[in-house]
């Protein structure tokens, strides 16, 4: 295959949300900020930036762009501390250690939530139908087969 007709490698990393959203799953943790788990979020911090991605994109939608290249521009001049959330903490940490310019804002939330929505459920949060629970998961098991994907972790 010639240079130019090569497929690109892909990492996709997917998290629990660091902080605070509005999204259909919120995880309990303990404090993000202590040592220990800084210690642990820069770990891996470099075992992806082992990877040498060319490009970081973070769950934001496009939308905010330009005020999220605002914040990491500020980050790299060091004139911002991180917030917790792992747009922050692994997202800008990455693409600095790349020596990125910048950071791209993706979102598949960014046309509504769709069909598989179901109001709120007791605790606020929005519920997923079981069935669309199941086509969401089969979405990305297809996805998955056509990504090459690096084992950094």
């Amino acid at each position: 295959m010639t240079e130019m007709h090569k497929k690109p490698t892909i990492l996709m990393l997917g998290t629990f949300h660091m902080g605070e959203t509005a999204d259909v799953y919120v995880t309990e943790t303990d404090d993000l900020f202590s040592e220990t788990r800084q210690k642990e979020i820069k770990e891996v911090v470099e075992r992806l930036s082992a990877f040498k991605p060319t490009k970081v994109a973070v769950e934001v939608e496009k939308k905010w762009d330009a005020a999220l290249n605002e914040k990491y521009d500020a980050y790299i001049n060091g004139e911002y501390e991180l917030e917790m959330n792992e747009v922050f903490q692994l997202g800008f940490r990455v693409a600095k250690d790349a020596g990125l310019p910048k950071v791209d804002a993706i979102d598949w939330m960014e046309k509504g939530w769709g069909e598989g929505v179901q109001g709120r459920s007791t605790n606020g949060r929005r519920r997923i139908s079981r069935s669309y629970s199941k086509k969401l998961l089969d979405g990305w098991r297809t996805a998955m087969i056509y990504l090459q994907l690096g084992t950094v972790l």
